[in-house]
């Protein structure tokens, strides 16, 4: 990773971890119409940034296809989640458990393939699937059982604060550099 990278990776744990403190701080009705907007912001900013790269490099590489497919999966995902900034709360709710899920999802499939090669990162991969399958279930708890927002938006804030300080950890993390000759 580059010192850009780096410096970009902590930042980014800074900013998610003062939109969870903003979180604790707002209504529940508020905070969980602020969670399902940030969200349609990164997916659709995401979406976006997948099209450039495709447009610009990614079009004439091999398997390029693929960034097209993905940032037209990321485009219409935000545009799904800015649909359900104005519905009721446990539509967002469900939503957020069912992103979790798929997350923890992904990240159990890159343990696989980080074991298959003999990495040693598949152990961060196994606590961040791990953890957002429990964060799923825990929001689908929280809103079926307690029906309490605070509980909800408190338990979601908590797991920001978790990725802000996962993200700021690994930027700072040793990474090999291999030259080529």
């Amino acid at each position: 990773m580059t010192k850009l990278g780096r410096v970009t990776r902590v930042f980014t744990g800074i900013i998610i971890m003062l939109f969870a403190v903003i979180l604790f701080i707002m209504p529940p009705e508020d905070g969980i119409r602020a969670i399902a907007g940030i969200m349609s912001l990164m997916f659709t900013i995401r979406g976006i940034q997948t099209l450039f790269y495709y447009v610009s490099m990614a079009r004439s590489m091999v398997g390029g296809k693929f960034m097209l497919y993905r940032g037209i999966i990321y485009l219409d995902i935000g545009i799904f989640t800015t649909s359900m900034t104005n519905t009721q709360p446990i539509y967002v709710i469900l939503y957020l458990a069912a992103v979790h899920t798929f997350s923890g999802v992904i990240n159990l499939l890159r343990i696989k393939e980080s074991r298959s090669v003999g990495s040693k990162g598949w152990r961060m991969h196994a606590l961040l699937g791990i953890t957002n399958f429990i964060l799923a279930w825990i929001l689908i708890a929280g809103g079926f059982i307690t029906h309490s927002l605070n509980t909800i938006l408190y338990i979601y804030a908590g797991g920001l604060v978790y990725t802000a300080v996962m993200r700021i950890i690994s930027a700072f993390r040793r990474t090999a550099i291999v030259y080529i000759q």
